[in-house]
């Protein structure tokens, strides 16, 4: 019997808010180790002004996340207008995840910047339907941007 998740089933729905949710708290997982690893990935400044701005616009790790709010409020069908929905929400989720673990797997520079685009192509679409998601995309690419900094600077 096919599942109503099954790629191969004809009720495919793919992601949800709670994907979405789920997504967006192993991000700031990830933003957090970022800020926080001591492995190389960013100088000592770099690393503190990275942590307050976390801080300052996510809250800290474990705190009610105020882009969580975001999510719950948008209404499914902007999810399907916007393909975060069936098989290309999937993929762009899934894409997100592989980085993400190897990332967690190899906490490297190229694995950082590589789980950070992915994430901000995710963020690409989830905050056209919802703008206060704005921020944690730029915060994404102002953590990316750091890390290509940290990589020249290594040269």
């Amino acid at each position: 019997m096919l599942e109503a998740d099954d790629p191969d089933s004809a009720e495919f729905r793919g992601p949800t808010q709670e994907d979405y949710i789920i997504f967006l708290r192993q991000l700031r997982q990830v933003l957090g180790y970022v800020a926080s690893e001591p492995q190389g990935l960013l100088s000592t400044q770099r690393r503190l002004e990275l942590r307050r701005v976390l801080d300052e616009t996510l809250g800290p790790v474990g705190s009610p996340a105020r882009p969580e709010q975001a999510v719950r409020g948008i209404p499914s069908e902007k999810l399907v207008e916007e393909g975060l929905t069936g098989r290309p929400g999937w993929m762009k989720l899934d894409g997100w995840r592989r980085r993400k673990d190897r990332f967690l797997d190899w906490m490297n520079r190229n694995n950082a910047r590589s789980c950070l685009n992915w994430a901000a192509g995710v963020l690409d679409s989830l905050s056209a339907i919802a703008p206060p998601l704005k921020v944690t995309q730029e915060l994404v690419s102002a953590a990316g941007n750091l890390l290509a900094d940290a990589e020249d600077a290594a040269r």
